[in-house]
């Protein structure tokens, strides 16, 4: 595997790691920070305070029940963000996914600037870009057609690009989302948080 894709690789695991959140979700985790602090700190106070009054071991134990009630809360918490993002399972089977080596549907999708992320194809990744569509509402239908294409083709139908072999994109059409006046300009903000760009953007900055 080159620097390139472990690049990629590592990118991915971030994005699927960092899930986007919701308002409410953010003003959650404010009250948890809070907590979190008053949960640190306040244990190493009481050791303190204890070890003044020679009932150091109250402190310690004190600290370690603080400390491992916070491990808990916390991996509560990170598994609560999961399932609330996840609703959709085995989300990858809602892909149609299409090959693509015919440079008129590389124009097409230029000329419809589509969605397109420049990952790797694995479940994981496609599971998280599901649910992140049906969580931005833009869904038409269960299905969505995924284009898969590399830089060789991508250099074939704009010859100024500086795309390779060793890149590789998936692309969505917008035409095939559910965008309007409501939705679309939170999605078109939405997108970088996922790593995703529009096409024509990419290739006009690359060349």
């Amino acid at each position: 595997m080159n620097r390139n894709m472990n690049k990629h690789y590592f990118y991915q695991s971030k994005i699927i790691l960092d899930l986007p959140r919701s308002e409410k979700q953010k003003k959650q985790e404010l009250f948890y920070a809070i907590f979190i602090f008053i949960m640190i700190f306040m244990p190493l106070i009481m050791v303190g305070v204890s070890a003044f009054f020679n009932h150091l071991l109250v402190g310690i134990l004190t600290l370690v029940i603080c400390y491992t009630l916070l491990a808990f809360i916390g991996i509560y918490m990170r598994k609560r963000a999961v399932d609330q993002f996840y609703i959709l399972k085995d989300a990858h089977t809602k892909f149609q996914v299409v090959d693509v080596d015919d440079i008129e549907i590389i124009k097409d999708l230029y000329a419809n600037s589509a969605l397109t992320f420049s990952l790797s194809l694995e479940d994981a990744f496609l599971d998280f870009v599901y649910n992140w569509l049906y969580h931005e509402g833009v869904l038409k239908s269960d299905f969505l057609h995924l284009y898969i294409f590399d830089g060789d083709v991508l250099k074939e139908a704009f010859p100024k690009s500086q795309f390779g072999s060793q890149d590789k994109f998936m692309s969505i059409f917008l035409k095939d989302l559910d965008l309007n006046d409501s939705n679309r300009m939170q999605f078109s903000r939405n997108h970088f948080t996922v790593g995703a760009r529009w096409l024509d953007d990419m290739i006009d900055n690359d060349q």
